[in-house]
């Protein structure tokens, strides 16, 4: 399925676009050249047989005599495959029955996993299917999901975490999915983009707003997170080793 026409390499957050097509890849919203079929939404990405998209955010190559079914929320990885899926699959205590998704993790009573990412609670009686890039409405509320914006009726409980985060209502906090600063006087806990870092470095990952190593041209927004050498801090949603000079 991949020839040497164009330089699509998708990427969690950083899709670089080939230099003769219309692909303006967004976080939530891609556009796909002209000439195939490539559908890009952020959780099904096909890619068309002619070119080298590579789509690692939501559809990940199975291999073909595998049950690997990735889907942007349940990759598994059969035991003798080479399928990595890095961007969903967390590591868990190994003592309990987690078995994290990048948008359902549910957490055993007594361990201390947290999975934050996309566990977006449903109002009990519509039709609300939470999903990390399409979320689907109730018809009686107004809710109006968006990847990147996720306004939540005040009425049910639906509780949008991936992207809307809530901002107190007296300050200039403006969430949106790659840029979530907080006010230093409220409540705001952007959880999505917020990693909590060790105490004693200077690590401070936040969704999107990632510094780059000097000397390279990587662009980080959404996945390249950085970790200090000597802590513990493991950032979960998109861990991409540094480069080191590479493009």
């Amino acid at each position: 399925m991949t020839t040497v026409w164009c330089t699509v390499k998708p990427i969690l957050s950083y899709l670089k676009t080939c230099s003769w097509c219309t692909v303006k890849p967004i976080l939530s919203y891609l556009k796909t050249c002209s000439g195939c079929t490539v559908k890009p939404i952020l959780s099904y990405l096909k890619t068309c047989s002619w070119c080298t998209v590579k789509p690692a955010l939501s559809y990940l190559e199975t291999c073909s005599w595998c049950t690997v079914k990735p889907a942007l929320s349940y990759l598994e990885t059969c035991s003798g495959c080479t399928v990595k899926p890095a961007l969903s699959y967390l590591e868990t205590c190994s003592g309990c029955t987690v078995k994290p998704a990048l948008s359902y993790l549910e957490t055993c009573s007594w361990c201390t996993v947290k999975p934050i990412l996309s566990y977006l609670k449903t109002c009990s009686w519509c039709t609300v299917k939470p999903a990390l890039s399409y979320l689907e409405t109730c018809s009686g509320c107004t809710v109006k999901p968006i990847l990147s914006y996720l306004k939540t009726c005040s009425w049910c409980t639906v509780k949008p975490i991936l992207s809307y985060l809530k901002t107190c209502s007296g300050c200039t906090v403006k969430p949106i999915l790659s840029y979530l600063k907080t006010c230093s006087w409220c409540t705001v806990k952007p959880a999505l983009s917020y990693l909590e870092t060790c105490s004693g470095c200077t690590v401070k990952p936040a969704l999107s707003y990632l510094e780059t190593c000097s000397g390279c041209t990587v662009k980080p927004i959404l996945s390249y997170l950085k970790t200090c050498s000597w802590c513990t801090v493991k950032p979960i949603l998109s861990y991409l080793k540094i480069c080191s000079g590479a493009q």
